[in-house]
């Protein structure tokens, strides 16, 4: 796995710095020359730290974020390498 952080800002001037561990795995043919089982690729993402910005200072949030508060960081994460 790889290990990345990103920050993310809204127009409010809120900051998250996120950590995260992440793996690409690439698309491919379930069946050799067939194209109608093609197997769309995959990112498998780990939140490893969320804090939140306030005038430089970080503060972890992560361990009290629910499920959907999960999904909504990792929906804007890039996982570019």
């Amino acid at each position: 796995m790889k290990h990345k952080s990103e920050l993310i800002s809204d127009d409010n001037n809120i900051e998250i710095l996120v950590g995260y561990d992440y793996e690409i795995e690439n698309g491919y043919f379930a069946e050799a020359s067939n194209p109608s089982t093609w197997v769309e690729p995959t990112v498998s993402i780990e939140l490893t730290s969320v804090e939140v910005v306030i005038a430089g200072k970080g503060i972890d949030i992560l361990p009290l974020l629910s499920n959907k508060q999960h999904h909504f960081i990792t929906d804007k994460l890039t996982c570019n390498d």
